[in-house]
C-alpha cells in the first residue's frame, strides 16, 4: 500500500462527514455563512496541526503564492458547493463535485508535465458520462 493511501482514506471519510454536515448546515444557514463557519473551524484544525507538527517550518515565496491561489480556488469552490447543497440533492451535488479530479488531471498534463494513459482518458470519459447521468 502506498504511503499516501492511509491519509487519503482518512480524507475520504472526513470529507464524507463534511458533505453531510454541510448539507445539514445549509438547511438553516445561508450558504456563504455556512462556508465561512466551516472554514473557521477548519482553520482551527489546520492551525493546531501546523503548530504541533510543523514547528519551525518555513514558507517559500513561490509556495506561498500557490497556497494563496489554491485557497482562493478552494473558497470559490466551497461557496459553489454550499450553494449546490442548498438547492440540490446531496448525492448529486457531492458526486459531481467529487469529479474535480478530472480538472486536476487535465491541468496536471498541461502545467505539470503529467501523462495520461489510454485507461486514464477512458476514466475521464466515464466521469463525463457520470456527470451527465447524475444531472438527470
Amino acid at each position: 500500500m502506498s504511503s499516501g493511501v492511509p491519509f487519503a482514506l482518512v480524507a475520504t471519510g472526513t470529507w464524507g462527514l463534511w458533505a453531510v454536515g454541510s448539507t445539514l448546515a445549509t438547511r438553516t444557514t445561508q450558504p456563504g455563512r455556512a462556508s465561512a463557519l466551516t472554514l473557521a473551524a477548519a482553520t482551527v484544525v489546520v492551525g493546531f496541526y501546523t503548530v504541533v507538527w510543523e514547528r519551525g517550518a518555513t514558507v517559500g515565496t513561490e509556495g506561498a503564492r500557490f497556497a494563496v491561489l489554491a485557497g482562493l480556488a478552494l473558497g470559490a469552490g466551497m461557496v459553489a458547493f454550499y450553494l449546490g447543497l442548498s438547492t440540490g440533492r446531496t448525492g448529486v451535488v457531492t458526486s459531481i463535485s467529487a469529479l474535480y479530479f478530472v480538472v486536476a488531471a487535465i491541468l496536471g498534463v498541461v502545467f505539470l508535465g503529467d501523462s495520461l494513459s489510454a485507461v486514464n482518458v477512458a476514466g475521464i470519459g466515464a466521469a463525463a458520462v457520470a456527470i451527465a447521468l447524475l444531472s438527470q
